[in-house]
């Protein structure tokens, strides 16, 4: 019978696994671990143990550095566990030697989508944010909005036929895409998310500027933004809520632009453009290139985890 895994890691048991593996990586993996599951216990732990055909049931603290590593590597359940059978490392992180029992994919598809349903993601935001300015870290009052796309994981065929049903389509730059957003706002001295929005491809950016800032619990003095945010009316409503616009102008209709609104467009661009960095490297180092589920909801749960994990590699730095 497979034993019910407890919080604490079975080092006695590792022994088995004897020093192979990289302890590099291990060290990484405990480092977020231990930063991020303090922050987040008590919704993890609510959470009940799963048990599949009345084995043993997983335990939720053991379940969430298994989805910690299915999304720091881009993992699929079946990949996932595939993984944990092969790699040492992975084994050391997770707590169990070459004897016992792995979770099989449905027990972990099971516990990720509670999390989801917790909206886990935002909460690693929320609570990352609070935890750095308990430490006196500044969060800045000058924010960036954009978004970017992330492709649909399946084909696109005709609507009839798709497996997502939720996702649609966009033109950018002459290109059409096929799949989701993720709209956020950052600061832009540290380039710490501060609140997110996931939304089908077709969206229109400027569309959850009000919801992002709502969401965002900390001051926004300026809001920057590339041209695709201009919108006069909305922009006037903010700065009378004491939000002054930062928002790059399009150029006129059958006219050139004038000098001044280039001159500004081109300070603005150097501050905007840090969103891009953080855009490059969910993309890059969490192998974001596609959408892991075929409905909204779930690969809204899916990207607002990556965006939170993003941020708490940006606070073991900061920190």
């Amino acid at each position: 019978m497979a034993k019910q895994y407890i919080q604490s890691v079975n080092t006695q048991s590792l022994l088995y696994l004897g020093n192979s593996g990289s302890q590099k990586t291990i060290d990484q993996l405990e480092q977020i671990f231990d930063y991020l599951f303090p922050l987040v216990k008590d919704t993890v732990m609510a959470l009940k143990p799963i048990s599949i055909h009345g084995r043993a049931a997983f335990a939720p603290d053991f379940l969430f550095r298994i989805v910690l590593l299915s999304h720091l590597y881009n993992l699929s359940e079946r990949e996932t566990v595939d993984l944990l059978a092969d790699r040492i490392s992975f084994r050391k992180f997770v707590g169990i030697n070459y004897e016992e029992q792995i979770p099989d994919r449905r027990v972990i598809r099971t516990f990720l989508h509670s999390l989801y349903k917790k909206n886990i993601g935002l909460e690693f935001i929320t609570k990352v944010i609070s935890d750095l300015c308990s430490k006196g870290i500044v969060i800045s009052k000058g924010k960036i909005v954009d978004s970017t796309i992330v492709e649909a994981h399946g084909k696109k065929t005709p609507q009839e036929h798709r497996r997502d049903q939720d996702a649609n389509f966009t033109k950018k730059h002459s290109t059409t895409y096929f799949g989701y957003k993720g709209h956020v706002i950052i600061e832009k001295k540290n380039k710490i998310i501060t609140a997110v929005e996931v939304t089908t491809a077709s969206v229109s950016d400027y569309d959850p500027v009000d919801s992002l800032l709502k969401q965002d619990k900390t001051p926004t003095k300026a809001l920057y933004g590339d041209k695709g945010y201009q919108d006069t009316i909305n922009e006037g409503l903010r700065e009378s809520r004491g939000i002054k616009s930062k928002i790059m102008h399009k150029k006129p209709k059958l006219k050139e632009m004038q000098t001044k609104d280039h001159e500004r467009n081109t300070l603005i661009s150097k501050i905007r453009s840090r969103v891009e960095h953080i855009f490059g490297r969910t993309k890059n180092e969490f192998q974001l290139t596609k959408t892991r589920f075929y409905t909204l909801e779930k690969n809204a749960g899916f990207l607002t985890f990556i965006f939170g994990l993003y941020n708490v590699k940006v606070a073991l730095k900061l920190i």
